[in-house]
């Protein structure tokens, strides 16, 4: 199973580096064009001196080729819009900051959303699963600038109890972390709400009561690990939309991060800043999708048997 996984993980980077490769080739204008600029000095001759020296005069698929034996060697190439960077510094001391930020929002979406996604369930129709679902519609609905501005307001501006920016001290790591996990936690909880209701309402869970089991063990063995497998197997789906909002969170609280820097790359042109975030959030993205698959597995034996 895990070998067919690895399988399925390679072919996808594959054919997603090769997919933003050739979107990145179909924007208007090369390297060349962005460095020299309006520059009327350069001649013809130095414009062909550059495209040769970066590759360009060669057919797409040779500098496809060349681009997958530098990923292979982890060697991501220069940047042109931060002159005294490359592309894998950046990610050595900017992807650190991302990270933590994606693992501390889907670490406070899971803590959160699962306990109250069960509570929900377990009093189905009570006040608790009516507050619960108004949270879960008003979170789903409303953009992560918004709760990232106004909760920036409350709690940094008005009350001072957290800083407003930067990324240094656990303080500064809670506000942006949470406003982040929002979304997450809302799917979580819907999602597992209304697993926990189907499966409560399976024959096999009658048959446990009436065997006379207790409703704790029921709950712990029968219903939640079942109802857990779509909740894990969304994971993958999960890091996905943290990224959507990754980059507007760490704008909004200044963060350190890969934010900044791929904003500027994507405006500025800067393919090989652009193509190695890209490539680098790709690979996380397949990675999580890979290791929730495994949890299936180890959660369903009939998902690795299958």
């Amino acid at each position: 199973y895990l070998l067919v996984r690895l399988y399925s993980m390679g072919l996808t980077l594959l054919g997603l580096t090769l997919l933003v490769f050739l979107m990145l080739r179909l924007i208007p204008g090369t390297v060349v064009e962005q460095m020299i600029g309006a520059d009327a000095l350069v001649s013809t001759a130095m414009v062909e001196q550059l495209r040769a020296f970066f590759g360009l005069d060669q057919p797409w698929y040779v500098q496809y080729g060349r681009y997958l034996r530098s990923v292979a060697r982890f060697d991501f190439g220069p940047t042109f819009t931060f002159r005294s960077r490359t592309v894998n510094s950046i990610l050595r001391e900017q992807g650190p900051i991302t990270l933590e930020l994606v693992l501390l929002a889907l670490g406070f979406a899971f803590v959160v959303g699962i306990p109250l996604g069960a509570v929900a369930a377990l009093r189905s129709g009570s006040l608790i699963d009516h507050v619960a679902t108004v949270v879960i519609a008003g979170t789903m609905g409303i953009p992560n600038f918004f709760f990232a501005t106004v909760l920036g307001w409350l709690f940094a501006v008005k009350l001072g109890v957290v800083p407003a920016f930067g990324w240094d001290g656990w303080r500064a790591k809670v506000l942006p972390s949470f406003v982040l996990g929002l979304v997450p936690l809302a799917l979580i909880t819907r999602v597992l709400r209304t697993q926990m209701l189907e499966v409560l309402s399976n024959d096999h869970i009658r048959a446990a009561r009436a065997k006379g089991l207790r409703r704790g063990r029921i709950i712990r063995v029968h219903v939640l690990r079942q109802a857990l497998i779509p909740v894990v197997s969304m994971t993958g789906p999960l890091i996905g939309a943290l990224v959507t909002g990754l980059f507007v969170v760490e704008y909004i609280f200044a963060i350190p991060g890969i934010g900044r820097y791929f904003i500027a790359a994507a405006g500025g042109g800067d393919y090989p800043l652009t193509m190695g975030l890209t490539v680098a959030l790709t690979i996380g993205i397949v990675l999580v999708n890979m290791l929730s698959d495994i949890a299936l597995a180890a959660l369903d034996p009939r998902i690795r048997d299958g």
